[in-house]
């Protein structure tokens, strides 16, 4: 585009169009391009500087470095900043010019460029950063500060280190900036400086936050020496420091005194602890606390909501698994109903037939999520002991406790108790059913079969369906008959489920009933059926597919194309290659699937024609399916 039409475009007053200006400049480039996207780096509309910015950053080079350092010193504060986080982004192409600038007179420009050199990250840029260091201005100082932080070459270290005595806020600068300086004098440095800021605890906590970022294992004998014999805030910060530094398997192997001072202290620090400390705290603890500790921890679940804060919960309860005592957690068992769930839930962790004990002589008295966490403490630990209670906690009329209880009762595996949890198949609860379900096929044995098949003649639909389920999990050897009998029920989900066992557990049916299956009025039923026939090859019902697959139903033409894919043959491949040629692409993809199963090379060439079709998922599935054939597939 002629430059006559892109200055038209930049004298507008629509900024759409000088938006496009900007971007036109950048395709177009050059010496021409530079002086006016520099005019519309000054526009009055933000969208327009932005595309102007996009389009420098784009053109780069050191023509568009020197354009942009004199507005380091533009009294627009917009403009300055723009110019920076341009050259933040090019500015490696002219390090030397700007290095030449770190010596401007304006303070401001100083400070710009050495903040710039930072984030360029050039190591051609330390000398001049060292320099700053020592510039009047503290401002441009603290800039050299930072930005040799952000470089980390040992080269700094001699010469920040000086600037530790400089003003306050540089000296937080300087020790946040050693964490990043690989030199190997700086941790040695740094445990020096904790003895000379004795008196500062800021610049204390500074510093060992430094030492917990650096991480070195040098520092750990002067910071637990440093915890003999200071105040509580900074006895805090040196407990933090050493948990970042240590494991826990170094924390347990200190010197018994060591262990101990540090034990006593994070005891302390549990109530005010922030969130990511916490959950170090408490598994530290959980290795080296003691009853004091459990005491400690105990007192700080009090203060937790199990629900809205279910990490920390669960952190606290496995501290108290490893440092609480039993008596302890029965002891809690007396208390307010937070306290009581968290003895039942550890004492359930903990386990033991004392633990059992302790809380069946409480739970029945109990209402609740109190009843609720005994039962399922005492659902964890198990043990013939608690089945007598667990039989009377099915009485109760909370569902959580009943599944709890069947649970349990399935678990412990009594034969005598089945007829008492078969009950539950007909609770109005759908998760306690299935846990009555779950607990007869777990106590299995001749008495599980006996229930389930007798329930199989029940007059509730439901119930025979769930009888079936269970007949099937246990892997009964008179499933077959059943589900041959079950197949002509007169409910149809009953014959659904029926149908389905049949397919998924290669149950043998006979044809007659199969085709029966094949004209049910149910999509549900007859789908399963059309899968038997093709996963089975029943020729003499193959007629049957060929017709489905022309049906107006979507779904019963695409269980019909699987089935045929099953028989593999010259017959099925005409019928399926003529679906590809003609109708809905769903079922076009369908026979695709279906074709890219065989292993004949054959059908490469007759796939090959899809690989362009109008539907890219087509075209995808036509890919996919050559490459199954061809041994490609991954």
């Amino acid at each position: 585009m002629e430059l006559n039409k892109i200055d038209t475009m930049i004298s507008s007053e629509d900024p759409s169009r000088r938006r496009t200006a900007a971007t036109l400049l950048a395709e177009i480039g050059g010496e021409d391009a530079y002086g006016r996207l520099e005019l519309l780096l000054k526009d009055r509309n933000n969208g327009v500087r932005d595309a102007a910015q996009n389009a420098i950053v784009l053109l780069g080079g050191r023509q568009a470095i020197a354009m942009m350092l004199p507005l380091l010193s533009h009294n627009d504060p917009a403009i300055r900043n723009t110019a920076i986080d341009i050259l933040r982004k090019i500015g490696i192409d002219g390090v030397d010019m700007l290095h030449e600038l770190a010596k401007d007179a304006d303070d401001n420009v100083r400070l710009f460029v050495l903040d710039i050199l930072g984030s360029i990250g050039s190591h051609e840029s330390v000398d001049i950063l060292i320099e700053g260091l020592y510039d009047v201005n503290p401002n441009v100082r603290n800039a050299a500060v930072i930005s040799l932080g952000e470089l980390g070459d040992p080269r700094s270290f001699e010469h920040l280190k000086k600037l530790i005595n400089d003003e306050e806020w540089i000296r937080f600068s300087v020790i946040e900036s050693l964490a990043r300086i690989s030199h190997e004098g700086v941790v040695d440095f740094l445990i020096q400086e904790l003895s000379r800021w004795s008196g500062d605890e800021i610049t204390i906590c500074a510093i060992l936050e430094t030492l917990g970022m650096i991480g070195s294992q040098a520092a750990v004998p002067p910071l637990l020496d440093l915890l003999q014999n200071t105040d509580q805030y900074v006895e805090f910060a040196v407990a933090r420091t050493l948990l970042t530094i240590m494991s826990i398997d170094d924390i347990a192997s200190l010197e018994t005194q060591e262990r101990q001072v540090l034990k006593d202290i994070l005891d302390t620090c549990l109530p005010e602890a922030d969130e990511e400390l916490l959950y170090r705290i408490l598994a530290t603890l959980a290795r080296i606390g003691d009853s004091q500790s459990a005491l400690r921890i105990i007192e700080l679940a009090g203060k937790v909501d199990p629900d809205s804060e279910a990490e920390k919960w669960e952190a606290i309860k496995s501290a108290l698994n490893s440092v609480g005592s039993v008596d302890m957690m029965v002891d809690l068992l007396d208390r307010d109903e937070r306290s009581v769930i968290l003895g039942a839930e550890v004492l359930g962790s903990m386990g033991g037939q004392e633990e059992a004990r302790q809380i069946s002589k409480r739970v029945l008295s109990q209402q609740g999520y109190v009843k609720r966490a005994m039962t399922g403490a005492l659902a964890l630990i198990g043990g013939e002991g608690s089945r007598d209670t667990m039989l009377e906690l099915l009485e109760d009329r909370d569902g959580h406790v009943i599944g709890a209880a069947l649970k349990s009762l399935g678990d412990l595996g009594n034969p005598d108790d089945i007829e008492k949890i078969a009950q539950f198949l007909r609770h109005p609860y759908p998760d306690v059913k299935g846990m009555a379900l779950e607990a007869i096929v777990r106590i299995g044995t001749a008495k599980a079969e006996e229930c389930f098949t007798a329930l199989t003649a029940d007059s509730d639909p439901k119930i025979r369906i769930m009888a079936l389920d269970g007949l099937q999990r246990l892997g009964s050897l008179n499933l077959g008959q059943i589900c041959t009998y079950m197949l002509k029920d007169q409910d149809w989900e009953v014959r659904m489920v029926a149908v389905k066992t049949t397919r998924d557990a290669g149950l043998p049916i006979e044809e007659d009933l199969l085709v029966t299956l094949l004209n049910d009025e149910h999509d549900e039923i007859c789908h399963p059926a059309i899968d038997i026939v093709g996963m089975r090859k029943i020729t003499g019902l193959r007629s049957f597919l060929e017709d489905a697959v022309g049906s107006d139903d979507m779904w019963t033409s695409y269980h019909a194309i699987e089935a045929l894919g099953k028989f593999g043959d010259e017959r099925a491949k005409t019928s399926l290659l003529s679906i590809l040629k003609g109708g809905q692409d769903f079922l076009r993809i369908s026979a695709v699937k279906a074709l890219g199963e065989w292993k004949d090379e054959d059908l490469v060439a007759e796939l090959e024609v899809l690989l362009d079709d109008d539907n890219l998922d087509v075209a995808r599935a036509a890919a996919e399916a050559i490459d199954r054939i061809q041994g490609v597939a991954f």
